[in-house]
């Protein structure tokens, strides 16, 4: 659902901008992090209704 999706893209860009930080200490680069995230996300999506794949037709859960 939505929900979930926005769930994850927060989760997303805190986890990343902990590790930047953790890692390289450069308020810089977390900010290019944080603004990148979404972007990607919405390209993602906006490339999936291009080519005609809905969410639905998604498994919600990876196949064994």
């Amino acid at each position: 659902s939505t929900e979930n999706m926005f769930e994850s893209l927060r989760d997303a860009i805190i986890m990343s901008t902990i590790v930047v930080f953790l890692f390289l200490a450069s308020f810089r680069q977390i900010i290019v992090i944080m603004m990148n995230i979404p972007i990607v996300y919405a390209s993602t999506i906006a490339l999936m209704w291009l080519v005609g794949i809905d969410f639905k037709s998604l498994p919600s859960q990876p196949s064994s």
